[in-house]
């Protein structure tokens, strides 16, 4: 199999989500589906573009650089060298060019097993998580992940000088809460959650919780505007990246974009708690809630309307209702 072509021209952040999400929509139908399968594959993108402006950083300051995806996991080990890496790997043999074997055998376990070596970074927990929640890929045909990830290898990030990683991956969250979109539960428009941030004013310093979520908004743009007002106090900057911002999300697959969302904001750290929030029961082990504090000091939320919850999740609060937005408000007020 050919490695992956990048010589066609430069084209929009916009327009190379809307190809890769079309290549794979012919596979997966609806938003919930092919928007994670193409979740995860501009977050190793982005990434590597993240990690190679570190890498090139260290090199001029000296300080000492530490990947958090290295070799040969990285982008440009599998999807820029070709298939021969990929046939390393994963142990292929001389099924060349088999890349759904490798991406399933090699690159997912390779991610998640981050959490099991001893000297792990806080940020390759995360990964470790996020692939360990995604599991395997789920497109079916080789030739559909081949075409998304040459449509993805083309968006031109070092020609751009304005831009904004983590806006790749938030152009694709937005198809979550596209018309006729089964995913628009978990997207807030991000005009409403800018506008709800500069008016609670969070503050380094400032414990946020979302009790819902979701895919991440909130929590990623509170750290944008309480990254603004952190100046350059290296304690500062690490408390805000790390010890700052909790979530809880019920959504099997809204979790892992969500926890991918906040990476690419730039924040090492995100506590998820994957579960109920208003039975208080998880569905999963996760190590990143922990520490997290009883009470928040800024609770920044769009809590679901209309749903109708259990006589478990109403037990838990002094006035007992089915409507889930009442139970949220109550236990946002408990929450803080």
């Amino acid at each position: 199999m050919a490695r992956v072509s990048k010589s066609k021209p430069a084209q929009t952040l916009a327009q190379i989500v809307d190809q890769a999400a079309d290549l794979i929509r012919t596979e997966r139908k609806g938003a919930l589906e092919y928007v994670p399968e193409l979740a995860w594959m501009l977050f190793l993108r982005v990434t590597d573009a993240q990690e190679r402006e570190r890498e090139e950083e260290s090199l001029v300051t000296g300080q000492q650089f530490l990947p958090t995806i290295p070799p040969p996991y990285r982008w440009r080990d599998w999807v820029e060298l070709g298939s021969s890496k990929r046939e390393e790997i994963a142990g292929t043999g001389s099924l060349e060019g088999d890349v759904l074997r490798f991406v399933n055998n090699g690159l997912f376990p390779g991610l998640m097993g981050f959490s099991e070596q001893d000297n792990h970074t806080r940020r390759q927990l995360v990964v470790s998580e996020i692939f360990r929640l995604i599991g395997r890929t789920q497109i079916r045909t080789e030739k559909t992940l081949l075409d998304a990830l040459g449509v993805i290898s083309r968006l031109d990030i070092e020609q751009t000088d304005d831009f904004h990683l983590s806006e790749a991956y938030e152009s694709l969250l937005l198809k979550l809460g596209e018309k006729n979109s089964d995913g628009g539960q978990f997207f807030t428009p991000r005009d409403v959650i800018r506008a709800i941030v500069q008016i609670v004013d969070p503050n380094p310093g400032d414990a946020v919780y979302d009790p819902c979520a979701g895919t991440g908004g909130f929590l990623g743009i509170a750290y944008e505007h309480m990254l603004e007002k952190a100046g350059s106090d290296p304690e500062t900057v690490r408390v805000l990246k790390e010890e700052t911002f909790f979530g809880r999300e019920m959504e099997d697959r809204a979790i892992p974009m969500g926890l991918a969302n906040l990476v690419l904001h730039g924040i090492d750290g995100p506590h998820l708690w994957h579960g109920n929030t208003l039975t208080n029961q998880k569905s999963s082990m996760s190590p990143l809630w922990n520490p997290a504090p009883e009470l928040f000091d800024v609770i920044l939320t769009n809590p679901p309307f209309g749903g109708k919850e259990t006589a478990l999740a109403q037990s838990r609060y002094a006035y007992k209702t089915k409507a889930s937005q009442i139970l949220f408000l109550q236990e946002i007020m408990s929450s803080l």
